[in-house]
């Protein structure tokens, strides 16, 4: 069992790096543009991950035990948000870091990344019948993104704090909002439509890694390995509050069920992409922030294939 779960492992770490190295090449090699990677982006964030959240959502039957996991995912996505910011609290204290930037850092503690890149590797290594509670995680997310967040942002920016629950009216919430209808109610999508959906959510998670490879192109390797304060984040968001979140786990419930594997990969997920983002919105160091979430990301093509494997074990 522990050489099999060995061997997941590994060959997850291989399918991250295989998708990831052509966007890295493409461009590198100039084959793709900054315009034409926010032009993908933009298709992935507004098109293929509202299609895969719809396509989850209405695969599944409503059930008792299924509303019941969904409101422990909803508890756990706050205790999970609370536990990286306080982390974080404790760190930017420590290291004498103030509000510019600690709001930045602060954010990108407390939100990782988990609908871009969480759901589809969730897909990927825990089976399509765990993204309904991904899709629950990421509602909480969202809510507090655009409300909390924000402000975090604001803070870390030097800007007057004012939160922006417009941003919440996007096609990723929309997307939420119609696989929770369909789930509530029951009803069922012609099958020409669901067929529709299931092609797109199948290509979400090639095109989130192929972008992840295209972001860190874009970027200078000598400065994100020389950051230091990356680093740190990246250290905790990656290592430290996923083990957190598994010693609460294990003092409150005790066994790590099939959810408390989603909920524990969702926690070890790499900083959210909106914080570099939100920071050149406002004016901020979205150098700083660029970074942590590009370190963070290429970091956890190798830590959560070893979480993976902690969850199984």
């Amino acid at each position: 069992m522990q050489t099999r779960a060995f061997l997941e492992a590994v060959s997850s770490v291989g399918v991250f790096l295989l998708l990831a190295i052509p966007g890295y090449l493409f461009t590198k090699k100039k084959i793709l543009q900054s315009r034409q990677v926010e032009g993908l982006s933009s298709v992935l964030v507004n098109f293929l991950w509202p299609a895969m959240v719809v396509d989850a959502m209405a695969r599944v039957q409503a059930d008792r035990e299924l509303v019941r996991q969904a409101g422990q995912a909803a508890v756990w996505a706050l205790i999970i948000i609370a536990l990286g910011a306080a982390c974080a609290w404790i760190w930017l204290k420590a290291g004498k870091i103030g509000g510019v930037p600690g709001g930045i850092l602060l954010f990108a503690a407390a939100f990782a990344n988990t609908g871009l890149i969480g759901m589809p590797l969730i897909r990927l290594l825990l089976g399509e019948e765990m993204l309904f509670l991904v899709s629950v995680v990421e509602l909480v997310n969202d809510v507090l993104i655009f409300t909390v967040g924000i402000l975090l942002i604001q803070t870390g920016c030097g800007r007057p704090r004012r939160s922006a629950l417009g941003g919440l009216l996007s096609p990723g919430l929309a997307g939420v909002a119609i696989g929770f209808f369909l789930f509530a109610t029951g009803l069922r999508l012609p099958e020409f439509v669901a067929k529709a959906l299931s092609m797109a959510a199948d290509a979400t998670a090639p095109m989130v890694l192929f972008l992840v490879g295209a972001q860190l192109g874009e970027g200078d390797l000598r400065t994100l390995v020389r950051d230091g304060k990356a680093w740190a984040l990246t250290a905790l968001r990656l290592v430290l509050i996923p083990a957190a979140v598994l010693g609460l786990w294990r003092l409150c419930i005790g066994e790590l069920t099939t959810a408390g594997q989603t909920l524990l990969l969702l926690s070890a997920m790499p900083c959210g992409s909106c914080c570099a983002l939100f920071t050149r919105q406002y004016g901020g160091d979205w150098g700083l922030a660029t970074r942590c979430v590009m370190l963070s990301t290429l970091c956890a093509a190798v830590t959560v294939p070893l979480w993976l494997l902690v969850t199984i074990l």
